[in-house]
């Protein structure tokens, strides 16, 4: 059971000036006045939300739907023209790369005037300072200025720096995207370490996987306000429909491309599939469809967890000639207990450029049965082979 919020947001709103007007922002400053009606851009509208102890959210959104001010707003970066906000003293925050950094500074003086802007009281300065310079592996690069930092080397100080206060609230706002990939399981590692631990978490990212593989629900922005907010399969399917199709009305059909209707059916032979035993998912195509296109076309297959992360995927390479395009895929049961879900596509792929004829997010379901204790998502069969050089 979720305790009670530990960020909330009460009719929140959030306005920005269209005239840009120094002058006119000088004299609502002085006197306290809000932005005029006829000069005011909405960039949050009545924004109502409240995040749990131990929450891991994801905010999804178009560009410019809102999600980095609302960001700013629960950070306090800017202040909010409408509404109340309820949040952690202890937030470490990875905005846009290089925010809150002096670029003149060396990514230490950085490291430590942030640490004393928080109102962090940090006893041993020297052993902060060294976890810092440990986890962000800037080498010597920690004790020269910023400015000269690649976007890499600025997610790798912002991750390291907002980590280090230990934060009751962490916002990661699409850093990671920029870092190599072993610097981002490392942050992932360390992601799924603080979830442990307590600590809430709001991740923003364009990347669906990533949303899926880290969060339990999915507040999705639109036009600066609250459009979706639920669990993470749902919310993201749908999400995804949309950025493909255009618009669904808020309703998710489960099935989107550019020829929904060339796959007839996909189905599984037995939905209760025991640890070692075969997992065969048959696959039926309009054959008058496929022979309209040239030999470029893949049928895939993937099995996913609850939250639509993918772990086992398979494809196969078409051919319009063929007078049948029905066929199975079948492999062995690797899979931990559990039930996964079952999505099914056809691609045409020209040129490494990707495009879905038609994907089914929910195909089928599955019930994996396995009597081993398997730490991993899978166990596939191995062998041990002593080396004797």
């Amino acid at each position: 059971m979720l305790s009670k919020p530990l960020v909330e947001l009460t009719n929140v709103s959030k306005y920005f000036s269209e005239s840009n007007s120094p002058l006119k922002a000088f004299i609502r400053a002085l006197l306290n006045r809000s932005i005029e009606i006829n000069d005011r851009v909405v960039a949050l509208e009545n924004i109502n939300l409240a995040i749990s102890k131990g929450e891991t959210v994801g905010l999804i959104g178009r560009n410019g739907a809102g999600k980095s001010t609302l960001l700013q707003v629960i950070c306090g970066i800017y202040h909010q023209d409408m509404g109340v906000i309820k949040k952690p003293k202890k937030i470490g925050a990875i905005l846009e790369l290089g925010a809150g950094f002096n670029q003149e500074f060396s990514g230490v003086e950085n490291a430590t005037l942030s640490a004393k802007l928080q109102g962090v009281n940090i006893k041993n300065m020297r052993e902060y300072l060294d976890g810092i310079h440990e986890f962000s592996e800037l080498g010597e690069y920690f004790y020269k200025p910023v400015k000269t930092y690649s976007s890499g080397m600025y997610a790798r100080l912002a991750f390291a720096v907002a980590i280090s206060i230990e934060p009751e609230l962490l916002i990661v706002d699409e850093a990671l995207s920029v870092g190599d990939i072993s610097f981002q399981n490392k942050c992932f590692n360390k992601i799924e370490e603080l979830k442990s631990k307590g600590t809430t978490i709001i991740f923003v990212s364009h990347d669906i996987f990533s949303v899926r593989r880290i969060c339990e629900r999915i507040i999705w922005l639109k036009d600066g306000t609250i459009y979706k907010d639920g669990n993470v399969r749902d919310v993201s399917s749908l999400y995804v429909e949309e950025m493909y199709n255009g618009t669904n009305n808020g309703q998710s059909y489960g099935v989107w491309g550019e020829d929904t209707g060339i796959i007839n059916s996909c189905r599984l032979n037995n939905t209760v599939v025991k640890l070692g035993e075969d997992i065969i998912i048959k696959f039926s195509l309009d054959q008058s469809r496929v022979a309209t296109y040239n030999n470029n076309l893949v049928a895939s297959i993937s099995v996913k967890d609850k939250n639509g992360v993918d772990i086992i995927v398979l494809s196969e390479s078409l051919n319009k000639a063929e007078k049948s395009n029905d066929f199975s895929f079948k492999f062995e049961n690797i899979l931990r207990d559990g039930e996964y879900i079952v999505a099914c596509a056809v691609e045409i792929v020209n040129n490494n450029e990707r495009r879905y004829l038609e994907y089914r997010e929910d195909a089928c379901s599955l019930k994996s049965i396995s009597k081993n204790n398997i730490h991993g998502l899978v166990l596939p069969r191995f062998d041990v082979e002593k080396c004797n050089d």
